[in-house]
């Protein structure tokens, strides 16, 4: 089966203005003032997730003059253009000679995404070394642990990123996947239902409360909720598909089966998307085949801001 998650993304933009003719503008991971024109050409790049632009303008940028933000901005390009390796080789200059919590919470991410966990723990926990309150850092370290299999030292991660004040949509739907992950739909459900109800309706959030309530066995719900957010074409044939399949979380022995994996994240820190059978939801492209008949799925964690800050992806 063919199965996968859209991601998207949303990057801030920092407007300066300085006592002179012509405005400037400065962008973040940018130190330098560009010209109106410059500045609108990089904002619909970024809007239009154009990463192979963005790379050319930060690689000419840095080419012209050795910057830490811009540096790293070009690894964060490249790593959400997919090119990992890439974006660890600009990043070993900072981590070398001047590591930071941004900068190791990308190499975590990087190492993660090539499913090299033990590495990406390392990398996490030195971002938390650099800065004990990062809620962000946090999260991701939930992640990584939830794709090695380890879920009760993820749940503890999201918890403490929770107390460190990150999102409730964000640590509730990776809480919840955590409790999917362990075949305790109902508890899944406990997670997202109240979201849903305050009105966090958002594909992502929505699509994973609609398979916990089909797996806890609630397809009433689950199809009330299917066609007042109009998820599915044919939402008794969409319920069945999400019926039969299973999730776990990503063995790090090779071994295979029912088994989900999830890949890196793509922004600044990350919750988790339930896939479903592609032909019944318009949101799921299929990227990944399954040569066994065993149903097994490919789940791609969307992030979100860091902690307190609103929350861009899946939507």
């Amino acid at each position: 089966m063919l199965m996968s998650t859209r991601i998207l993304i949303g990057l801030s933009v920092l407007l300066l203005s300085a006592c002179q003719l012509s405005p400037s503008y400065r962008f973040a991971g940018n130190s330098d003032y560009q010209t109106k024109d410059t500045a609108e050409k990089e904002f619909i790049l970024q809007n239009a997730k154009n990463y192979n632009g963005l790379i050319a303008v930060y690689k000419q940028r840095l080419q012209y003059r050795e910057d830490k933000e811009t540096r790293l901005k070009l690894a964060e390009y490249y790593y959400l253009a997919n090119d990992y390796n890439s974006s660890l080789h600009y990043l070993s200059v900072l981590l070398e000679n001047s590591p930071s919590e941004p900068a190791y919470l990308l190499q975590a991410k990087n190492l993660s995404a090539q499913h090299q966990y033990k590495s990406a723990i390392d990398a996490i926990n030195m971002a938390i070394s650099s800065n004990p309150k990062s809620g962000e850092a946090y999260n991701v370290k939930g992640i990584i642990l939830s794709e090695s299999g380890l879920l009760p030292q993820a749940k503890e991660a999201f918890e403490t990123a929770r107390n460190l004040y990150v999102k409730d949509d964000v640590i509730n739907n990776n809480l919840a996947m955590v409790e999917i992950f362990s075949q305790r739909y109902q508890s899944a459900v406990r997670y997202l239902l109240p979201l849903y109800q305050r009105g966090y309706k958002d594909a992502k959030l929505t699509h994973n409360l609609v398979f916990a309530l089909v797996k806890s066995g609630d397809y009433g719900y689950a199809k009330e909720i299917v066609l007042v957010e109009n998820l599915a074409p044919y939402p008794d044939i969409f319920l069945e598909a999400l019926a039969d399949v299973s999730i776990q979380p990503y063995a790090p022995d090779g071994s295979v089966g029912q088994t989900v994996m999830l890949s890196g994240a793509r922004e600044n820190s990350e919750s988790f998307i339930v896939p479903a059978q592609p032909s019944a939801t318009p949101f799921i492209e299929p990227v990944v085949a399954t040569p066994a008949k065993t149903k097994t799925v490919s789940v791609k964690p969307v992030e979100a801001n860091e902690a307190g800050n609103d929350v861009v992806g899946l939507r």
